[in-house]
């Protein structure tokens, strides 16, 4: 069976203050492509959203507090997108290969659409602790749907439980989308990995912890 086309869920459009409010979010997130988030000037983010000083005023007292809002955003496209990507059902018949793959690069491509954002986040994660509470929400439920996923392919794996085998593969795939975006696609020793070469090596380093009978057998906090 072919494995499904994964899609990343948008928040709907609605009123025309929301498509403003829409507008000024989405010309912040296109700007941190080319410029860190403290090089910005309310000024620049209002001349791409093609609104005025006075609209973004009037929803935001300063820069951070429009990040806040981003973030916001993010996460609940974040956690929509997780409960449809990984919904028990979506994979009846599809290989674990498959699965892993797709789903891996699915979310490499979605980090480079996003790059610029990522770094800011990665970055707040460290010294906010809004962002950070918001961050390990989301991380929290694409921990249960992944668990809910491993649990129903209970026979195929050797990783013990399935709560803290989902955790950990959080922890393999964002930890190393994380470095691989603040050092902006090149490792410590200055190898450049390319998406698909990314998706590859990533998808075999979760399969084989998956799937590996290693000595000392497998973690089981979390069952």
């Amino acid at each position: 069976m072919s494995p499904p086309e994964l899609v990343w869920i948008r928040a709907p459009q609605q009123a025309r203050s929301q498509a403003t409010l829409a507008r000024l979010l989405d010309a912040t997130e296109e700007l941190l492509d080319g410029a860190p988030f403290d090089d910005l000037s309310v000024q620049d983010i209002c001349k791409a959203a093609k609104s005025s000083v006075g609209a973004f005023y009037a929803r935001f007292a300063d820069k951070t507090a429009l990040l806040h809002v981003l973030h916001e955003r993010l996460c609940d496209e974040a956690k929509a997108t997780a409960a449809d990507a990984l919904d028990v059902e979506r994979w009846r018949g599809v290989s674990l290969r498959d699965l892993i793959g797709v789903t891996v690069g699915f979310i490499v491509l979605e980090y480079r659409q996003r790059r610029g954002l990522r770094r800011e986040l990665i970055r707040r994660n460290s010294i906010d602790v809004a962002f950070r509470a918001r961050s390990m929400d989301v991380g929290a439920f694409t921990v249960a749907r992944l668990a809910a996923l491993m649990a129903d392919r209970a026979g195929e794996l050797r990783c013990g439980a399935p709560v803290a085998a989902a955790e950990m593969v959080n922890r393999l795939l964002f930890g190393t989308l994380d470095q691989h975006a603040t050092f902006v696609e090149h490792g410590p020793a200055g190898v450049h990995l390319a998406d698909d070469d990314l998706t590859r090596e990533l998808t075999r380093a979760i399969l084989a912890y998956l799937t590996a009978d290693l000595p000392g057998g497998p973690v089981t906090a979390g069952a």
